[in-house]
């Protein structure tokens, strides 16, 4: 089942600092979350997210008690340490909250598809269940390509206005 994941107003944390946590980062930064990063190494992409106030980076080695120090709604493993990362995701089972490991998709709670956005209006996300993101980056690629064509200006203004009204209906209520 595929699900699109709110973290509008939710803390988000994550573990790692290298290209994979970058990645994870890099995707939501944008989704109005509090995002942390703890990790003894942060990429100059992460360094750079939190000298313009867009997250908050710790430099310090982590295990499963950062979990429970920072009490976020979402953990992201994304370190190099396969057992670390299982220790992160077990731990936040055990709190009842969300875990990813990027290098064990199979214990995950959740996994983060390839996604293809157009206008900010329209998301179109490929999965294989974790055997295969080269696999699944290619499909959406592909998608991309073709929803060119079928995603207009004029259908991403259409789908904005529905979303205006329909939260102002919602207000009404």
């Amino acid at each position: 089942m595929i699900v699109d994941l709110r973290l509008d107003s939710r803390r988000v944390l994550v573990v790692g600092g290298g290209r994979e946590a970058t990645k994870r980062v890099a995707a939501m930064v944008g989704e109005n979350c509090s995002i942390t990063v703890v990790s003894p190494v942060l990429s100059d992409a992460i360094l750079g997210m939190a000298e313009s106030g867009r997250i908050t980076a710790v430099r310090e080695m982590a295990d499963a008690s950062v979990v429970e120090r920072i009490c976020p709604d979402v953990v992201v493993a994304a370190t190099d340490d396969r057992p670390l990362n299982r220790s992160l995701v077990a731990e936040a089972r055990h709190r009842r909250i969300l875990g990813y490991s990027s290098s064990d998709p199979q214990c995950s709670d959740y996994a983060h598809l390839a996604q293809a956005e157009f206008g900010g209006a329209v998301r179109v996300a490929v999965s294989t269940g974790g055997r295969s993101p080269a696999a699944a980056k290619l499909i959406r690629d592909e998608i991309r390509r073709a929803m060119e064509g079928v995603i207009t200006p004029r259908l991403l203004q259409d789908i904005e206005s529905r979303g205006r009204e329909r939260a102002s209906e919602a207000g009404a209520q």
